[in-house]
């Protein structure tokens, strides 16, 4: 197939060699990327693409070879239009994701930001939601977005800014997910308050990798456990019981007749304690919304009633119907599962999800619809950093933001199936000298 340009054949094999080359995050351009492609190989490197096409013309596409060694110097399409192939490819599918979020209606944003290889900050860019049809939970990289105010406030306006230009409805925000940094969780000046002040309703999570991480050093700092890690730390020193000091109290005096006793007493137990204190410390702080949320999974309706509803009905009363027809909702919910064995019961929101027909349980389907996208980790926003390292390396390190963008969400969503037809109606829409003819 091919596309038709002022009676000049362009193969749509092109456009699937730039996808290809870009999903497998190696790099389009050579040293020297100009003229007419040979079929010889030439003496400088002149970049993968090209050389693809050469591979291609010499391994039997005659209408390749063809075009390649007889179209005009302006009309082969191998240069100049090379990253306009590429954002074609990332808007289409950026288009797609916004698409899928607004049948969703509700959804959550994770952000964390990085530093680039040249010393840019770019925030990484994700939505949460729930897939409209399959009932699947998505986290999709939606951009790369250069930071050069990295306050919270810079921050917050930076984010918000970005998902209204992508035409994702803010006042559906229902949750926010970023890392442990202060100018993302800052509880006054962060992100997060900032985000929630302008939409209550986005409920922020803080990463429950990062609190769980945490959680370690913070048991570690145990008087008892920084001895310990000292001792551990000198080679060839056996470990030997401490001295017992009875007239001194403020010592560490554990009673013990063996030196097992001994450390589960002075070592053991203590970081157990303050572990178990910082995981209530750390996870405490939505307890009561998400907590109350989860009472709407069979798993646990079945043993409760509306009561434990209300600080949730409370919290998205805006979301919801009258507060009549949601308990009334919720008592056919719960007579619905409570005939149920417990190990036929549903124990996720999307299995639950996929269970509850949105006629007779349109509430209960919003509930579990809100439960469902609310941030759990940001590791899925994590791993688009090397994406990043890879796509834009020391070798390429002055890519603009929006080939980088093209490049990251080709290679991130490749799930994603754009044909190469899509890409050339959409290349071809825009006004140009020359009139495209499909």
């Amino acid at each position: 197939m091919f596309l038709l340009v002022s009676q000049i054949r362009v193969p749509l094999i092109q456009p699937q060699l730039w996808r290809t080359s870009t999903k497998q995050k190696i790099a389009v351009r050579g040293h020297r990327d100009g003229g007419r492609i040979g079929l010889e190989e030439p003496e400088n490197n002149d970049g993968n693409f090209r050389s693809l096409l050469r591979y291609r013309a010499n391994s039997g596409d005659n209408d390749l070879k063809d075009q390649l060694m007889n179209s005009g110097g302006r009309s082969m399409y191998t240069s100049s239009f090379i990253h306009e192939i590429i954002n074609t490819f990332g808007h289409l599918i950026q288009s797609q994701i916004v698409r899928n979020v607004r049948k969703s209606i509700f959804y959550s944003v994770m952000a964390v930001e990085t530093t680039d290889i040249s010393q840019i900050e770019q925030l990484s860019l994700y939505v949460r939601y729930v897939e409209d049809h399959s009932y699947k939970i998505r986290e999709d990289f939606l951009a790369f977005v250069p930071v050069y105010d990295v306050t919270g406030a810079g921050l917050d306006n930076t984010v918000l800014e970005t998902l209204s230009i992508l035409g994702l409805d803010l006042k559906k925000m229902r949750g926010q997910g970023y890392d442990g940094a202060a100018p993302m969780r800052g509880q006054f000046r962060g992100v997060q308050a900032s985000v929630k002040e302008k939409l209550p309703l986005a409920l922020y999570t803080h990463c429950s990798s990062h609190s769980l991480n945490l959680c370690l050093p913070d048991a570690s700092n145990t008087p008892s456990i920084r001895n310990l890690k000292e001792i551990a730390a000198k080679l060839d020193i056996k470990e030997e019981i401490s001295r017992v000091c009875r007239l001194q109290t403020a010592r560490n005096n554990d009673l013990y007749s063996t030196e097992k006793e001994y450390y589960r007493r002075a070592v053991y137990v203590p970081f157990l304690d303050d572990f178990c204190n910082s995981l209530k410390e750390r996870f405490e702080s939505l307890k009561e919304t998400v907590a109350s949320l989860q009472h709407i999974l069979p798993e646990f309706c079945t043993k409760t009633d509306f009561c434990s509803l209300e600080a949730v009905f409370n919290f998205y009363e805006d979301d919801l119907s009258h507060k009549e027809v949601v308990q009334s909702e919720f008592m056919l919910w719960k007579e619905k599962w409570s005939q149920e064995k417990s190990e036929n019961l549903p124990k996720t929101a999307i299995g639950s999800l996929e269970k509850c027909f949105k006629t007779f349980f349109p509430n209960i389907y919003i509930l579990m619809k809100l439960l469902a996208v609310l941030p759990v980790s940001v590791a899925t926003v994590e791993r688009s950093f090397s994406s990043l390292r890879r796509l834009k390396t020391y070798l390429r390190n002055t890519t603009s933001e929006s080939s980088l963008n093209g490049r990251a969400l080709l290679s991130i969503h490749r799930d994603i199936k754009i044909s190469a037809e899509e890409v050339l109606d959409k290349f071809a829409s825009v006004p140009r000298n020359l009139n495209f003819v499909l």
